[in-house]
């Protein structure tokens, strides 16, 4: 396993949202630091998807641009799901804090922490219906919150297609 910051786990703590916590908790909450905070997640987990995958550049890609598509709101970025398809409501309520939001957040930024885990053998002493049950929470999270950025992407594309052009 790699050590020190070539060690994709060394980038953890920003995945798992210690970084936007700790924000919270000293009150240094700001619109910079909370699109900073998506960035450096962002960046994070393309390092961990590459260390994977040859193609987990793939998954960053979609995740970057489902982050271009809702910046153009700015922070009310959460708000604009109200008509969009059932899961995406049950996932989008609340602002994220829901049940189908909490899975869907554990795929996205547990899996590839998890999956890393998992191929360099740093839990091999988890009972096999623990390690099943982590694999269907971070799995059907990630491919929940993958029809969320689905429609996310097309929704976008579709409202820019609207736009007339002078």
């Amino acid at each position: 396993m790699k050590t020190g910051s070539s060690n994709p786990l060394f980038y953890t703590p920003n995945v798992i949202g210690v970084d936007g916590w700790a924000a919270r908790k000293f009150h240094q909450v700001s619109a910079y630091g909370a699109w900073l905070d998506v960035v450096i997640d962002n960046v994070s987990r393309c390092y961990i998807w590459s260390s994977l995958f040859t193609w987990g550049c793939f998954v960053s890609c979609v995740e970057w641009i489902v982050f271009a598509s809702t910046q153009v709101h700015g922070a009310r970025w959460k708000e604009h799901f109200d008509h969009g398809p059932w899961l995406v409501r049950k996932v989008m309520a609340n602002g994220l804090k829901s049940m189908f939001g909490a899975l869907a957040i554990a795929g996205v930024h547990g899996l590839p922490v998890w999956l890393y885990c998992v191929q360099n053998a740093v839990f091999v002493n988890l009972p096999f219906t623990v390690t099943h049950l982590l694999n269907a929470i971070f799995i059907g999270g990630r491919l929940i919150a993958l029809f969320v950025e689905g429609w996310i992407i097309i929704r976008h594309v579709q409202l820019l297609c609207e736009i007339k052009s002078d």
